[in-house]
């Protein structure tokens, strides 16, 4: 950060609901908004897209079609948005050299995180509490993943805590994950930062993986059982049943 900024600090606004049928349009608009009121802070985001686009970085079409004002709604709306990651670094006083160094930077942690593996931790809760699905009572397990390759360095030390749902939801939206709650935990901002410009409200390739590898372990170590299919009119649900052991430690197999 330069000590000698002249950049004032701004911050993002809140926003609130808008039609489904014009969301979008109404958003993108928002956008034009605050950038035709906030001069410097939109002169930074067209040096930022100008440098991706010398450097030719395949990797970044999101936050292309972002700077250009093409965004999607919740890549701007939302609280874990790349409009709040940009918002970010242009308050670090990075310059578009700097940020899109740093956005490099922050690919290749998205490779790492997206290319290790995962194992559950040996302690994990249960616990009930009301789903949003039906408000009735459902059973949840609380579990914590680790990364099977650690990072190099003990300070890049991370993991993922997960609330896993009895009751899963087959498709929909894949930035929705409903009754889940998927949190990655560190010292380090890069690994959340990273996330904001990868991965939420993207796809959320990272944090199917996590939920897929949740389910998988929780599995084989028999903390819950192979799910019960239900269907409607709308929507397929697996119903997994989750035991309750006296002792609330995995043992290692």
């Amino acid at each position: 950060m330069n000590n000698d900024r002249t950049r004032p600090f701004i911050l993002k606004p809140v926003f609130y609901c808008a039609p489904v049928s014009w969301a979008e349009k109404y958003f993108r608009g928002k956008l034009r908004e605050y950038r035709d009121n906030h001069l410097e802070f939109d002169e930074y985001l067209t040096e930022v897209e100008n440098e991706i686009k010398s450097r030719e970085l395949t990797y970044c079409e999101n936050i292309l079609l972002f700077l250009k004002g093409k965004s999607k709604t919740n890549w701007f709306s939302s609280r874990k948005s790349l409009f709040e990651m940009l918002i970010k670094l242009f308050n670090y006083d990075f310059s578009a050299n700097q940020t899109v160094d740093y956005i490099e930077k922050c690919y290749s942690t998205y490779e790492f995180l997206t290319n290790n593996e995962y194992k559950i931790s040996t302690e994990y809760k249960v616990f009930s509490k009301a789903c949003t699905w039906d408000n009735s009572s459902r059973d949840f397990v609380g579990l914590r993943l680790i990364p099977i390759n650690e990072p190099k360095d003990w300070n890049d030390n991370y993991w993922i805590d997960i609330i896993f749902c009895s009751l899963q939801m087959v498709g929909g939206d894949p930035d929705h994950f409903y009754d889940n709650e998927i949190q990655l935990r560190s010292g380090r901002d890069i690994y959340q930062d990273t996330l904001y410009l990868f991965d939420y409200y993207q796809g959320s390739k990272f944090c199917h993986k996590c939920l897929k590898t949740a389910i998988s372990e929780l599995l084989k170590h028999h903390v819950i059982d192979t799910p019960s299919i239900v269907t409607n009119d709308y929507f397929t649900l697996l119903c997994y049943k989750i035991n309750k052991p006296h002792s609330f430690e995995i043992k290692e197999q």
